[in-house]
């Protein structure tokens, strides 16, 4: 599959959705919950991962959203789920650049079949992006820099297109054929559409991994640069005991962290 998705949230009416889903999410995702909110919701949230309910008019709302690669890992358990709905999916295939060294994204939005485009230019990378965020599909075509640079096409899906669209991966379309349905459609110009229509020859898969090991590396550096200030806590007749325990997790993390980057 070259197609991933990127995020997802779903929602639900029913009365005891948020009472129903909390094991499920606990046991799936043991540890590091803390006390969150979203908007009017009020929940719980762990990295990539955020759950609450609130009140929408009268009637309590459950919200649920997963970001990043965890959306990607888990949308398969979120299948079964019946009495919920999806407002938001995005879906994204990555590439290895098509552009030449002497073009940029700057000549692909003049060449685009529309003219609500916004172009952001920044010394890292530049995004450009297609329609209005506030409409039912918005279109993202960015750079992203990481041992060479990479070309993301992305569909930010709303509304009907967002509930027709897991709909469908509900009832077991593929997310390649979903995303081809919208590049067909899209204002890209042809060379482009072009290049992200070559299923098979994609980047997809190598640029999550190559994002998830880097996640993985500031987490290590940020235990690591932890040490002193741990050091004087632990020896305070206070918080003593309970930094340690924090420090003896960080270390079993941390070592499996270390032990995962020797693997990959």
């Amino acid at each position: 599959m070259d197609t991933h998705i990127d995020y997802i949230r779903l929602a639900s009416w029913e009365f005891n959705a948020y009472v129903e889903i909390m094991p499920f999410l606990m046991d799936s995702w043991p540890n590091d919950w803390v006390r969150g909110k979203w908007l009017q919701y009020a929940g719980w949230r762990k990295e990539g991962l955020f759950v609450g309910r609130g009140m929408q008019g009268n009637r309590a709302h459950t919200i649920l959203n997963i970001s990043g690669s965890l959306s990607q890992q888990w949308y398969k358990d979120f299948k079964r789920l019946d009495g919920w709905y999806c407002t938001r999916i995005d879906i994204q295939r990555t590439i290895k650049t098509p552009l030449a060294d002497d073009e940029n994204l700057s000549l692909v939005r003049d060449d685009c079949e529309t003219k609500k485009t916004t172009l952001i230019e920044s010394e890292e990378n530049d995004t450009l992006y297609l329609g209005s965020r506030t409409a039912d599909k918005f279109t993202r075509l960015y750079e992203k820099i990481l041992d060479q640079t990479y070309l993301r096409l992305e569909f930010e899906l709303k509304g009907f297109r967002s509930r027709a669209t897991w709909d469908a991966i509900r009832s077991g379309e593929e997310i390649d054929k979903i995303f081809k349905f919208y590049l067909d459609r899209s204002k890209l110009p042809e060379r482009i559409r072009f290049e992200y229509d070559k299923i098979g020859d994609t980047a997809t898969d190598k640029v999550m991994r190559l994002l998830i090991i880097q996640a993985d590396e500031q987490k290590l550096d940020w235990i690591i640069s932890l040490d002193k200030s741990m050091c004087k806590n632990m020896s305070s007749h206070g918080i003593g005991e309970q930094v340690k325990i924090i420090v003896r997790a960080w270390a079993k993390y941390a070592d499996y962290l270390d032990k995962k980057e020797v693997a990959d």
